[in-house]
């Protein structure tokens, strides 16, 4: 198990310890309004106001494009929810893409009745699209957040945090910049309806791992989950309240009702997706319900496919030591599981990784994925390498593509770029206290514990290296099947999903060992536990 201390190692002063080794101060735990930046600051936010009023007073026909990811259903949902509550006859419509496509790509057909077309969360570099649309008489609306390097497109009015220069705030996602909007539209209207929906916001946000180091952002996330008023969200709670254990957090969001949401859009049938986006529309709790439990039964689908697909792909990967990148073609595995899988072998081998196949135009193309530790900005160095025709979508998860005979060239050029980094698949933690069991006390966890709700995007839970921890366990320590739980010192470690190798490695053993785990609160008693990350057994 390799592990290195952050900082100072002070358990004396734990939470001080842990706010200087992120360099930040128990301010960011305790926000209000005040950092809350004005809408003002956005570019194009009268016009885009105009625009849509323009359309209302003419009963125009509108059409909401609806992103494929979390971040925009949400955007999406806020906008349609907010224009139904305030104009209940408005003729709206919106459409759902056929699989992981974003923006307005070929699978987007705009009937020539409608008459404004709404893009949240996508579309930013679609310049051809808004031509044509606005050659058809058809105006287009973006409220986005995704970087465009070709600036503002002429044919369509364009709301977006990263072109505009006034903007303190990059790190909001689509549906933060949709709120933003509904906020104007709330001034505009003299209304006060746009803060119902931060719940959808904080769901938005931390789904897209938008950096929670920036105070605007966090001040949303925290009043969304403060006030949750969507009744699928609720929904989405009351299914998944065995593994949210009584809390809904940022951590919550991220690795257990984000990931249903992602499952439904990446393996759902085109039934479950429509569905899904109706549940966050719906007022109706059974229905949201029901759908809550089939986005559970589609993530388990795509959890089979994936493992499948990665078992099959890993077999055919060859990696010579000047390689400092991943390039897979892949036929075998599906689409809209491309950029998952991407992600899944970047961390198995420490490596930025690209998935590509062939497209109908020629070229090929798929979704690339990049590791902190090789690069800061994956999608920028594609850019640089001159080799590609298009990189859109974050710094370190996107899509791209290039011309075939480009690829090799691509590949040179990020193994040069990158052949002084250290690569390494060997998963080191880095802990802010390194203790053994006999320097370790309930109350240094209670006062880490307390501070569960504030961990996630980019302000990592602080974790505790655990040394020479003598055990001898029986089947009594094993709860709900999975869990191992066991009281060394009178502390409660538990390790969740424990597989049957470690049961069978632990159990009727007289072991010492060492362990990485991070202070949380058990939701049976409210005292602080030790949760277990990993664990090596050192005699």
């Amino acid at each position: 198990m390799k592990y290195s201390v952050i900082g100072g190692n002070y358990a004396f002063m734990p939470i001080e310890c842990i706010l200087e080794n992120r360099n930040i101060t128990k301010e960011l735990f305790n926000l209000d309004k005040s950092v809350v930046e004005d809408y003002n600051n956005y570019d194009n936010v009268q016009e885009g106001i105009e625009l849509l009023m323009k359309h209302i007073g003419n009963k125009s026909k509108i059409l909401i494009i609806v992103d494929s990811d979390v971040d925009g259903l949400t955007s999406s949902s806020m906008f349609y929810n907010y224009l139904k509550e305030i104009y209940p006859d408005i003729d709206i419509a919106y459409k759902l893409h056929t699989g992981k496509q974003h923006g307005l790509s070929e699978d987007i057909i705009v009937e020539d009745n409608i008459n404004l077309v709404v893009l949240p969360d996508a579309s930013s570099n679609d310049f051809k699209q808004h031509k044509d649309l606005k050659d058809r008489g058809i105006d287009v609306l973006v409220i986005d957040h995704h970087l465009c390097d070709e600036g503002y497109s002429p044919y369509a009015v364009v709301i977006n945090n990263q072109l505009s220069k006034n903007v303190i705030n990059k790190n909001l996602s689509g549906a933060g910049v949709v709120y933003k909007f509904l906020k104007a539209l709330d001034d505009y209207l003299f209304e006060n309806k746009a803060d119902k929906y931060l719940d959808l916001v904080a769901l938005g946000n931390v789904a897209d791992v938008m950096d929670l180091h920036e105070k605007e952002t966090r001040y949303f996330v925290y009043e969304g989950i403060n006030n949750v008023n969507n009744l699928f969200i609720k929904a989405l709670l009351e299914d998944n309240a065995y593994d949210l254990e009584g809390k809904y957090n940022i951590d919550k969001i991220g690795w257990t009702i984000a990931p249903k949401l992602n499952g439904t859009i990446r393996s759902g049938t085109v039934i479950e997706k429509a569905n899904m986006f109706k549940a966050f529309i719906s007022d109706d709790y059974k229905f949201c319900l029901e759908t809550a439990k089939k986005c559970k039964s589609a993530k388990a689908r795509q959890d089979r496919a994936v493992k499948k697909a990665m078992a099959e792909i890993i077999e055919t990967i060859e990696i010579s030591d000047d390689d400092k990148c991943l390039m897979i073609q892949s036929d075998i595995l599906a689409t809209n599981h491309t950029g998952l899988v991407a992600g899944k072998l970047a961390s198995k081998y420490g490596l930025p990784t690209l998935i590509y196949r062939e497209s109908k135009d020629g070229n090929i193309g798929g979704s690339a994925r990049g590791i902190e530790s090789v690069s800061n900005d994956f999608r920028q160095d594609l850019l640089d390498s001159g080799e590609i025709l298009w990189a859109n979508g974050h710094e370190s998860a996107y899509g791209f593509s290039l011309p075939k005979d480009n690829l090799n060239k691509l590949k040179e050029y990020l193994n040069t770029t990158y052949k002084d980094k250290v690569i390494s698949n060997d998963t080191e933690y880095e802990v802010d206290f390194d203790l053994s069991i006999d320097e370790l006390d309930i109350d240094f966890i209670n006062e880490i514990a307390q501070l569960e709700n504030e961990w996630g995007n980019k302000i990592n839970a602080p974790l505790i290296h655990i040394s020479n921890i003598e055990l001898e366990l029986d089947e009594t320590c094993i709860k709900a099947k999975t869990n191992i739980v066991f009281y060394p010192n009178y502390i409660k470690f538990i390790k969740k999903f424990a597989t049957n190798v470690l049961k069978e490695t632990l159990i009727n053993k007289v072991v010492t060992v060492d362990i990485i785990g991070k202070c949380t609160i058990d939701n049976y008693n409210g005292n602080g536990q030790i949760e277990i990350v990993d664990i090596e057994i050192v005699k």
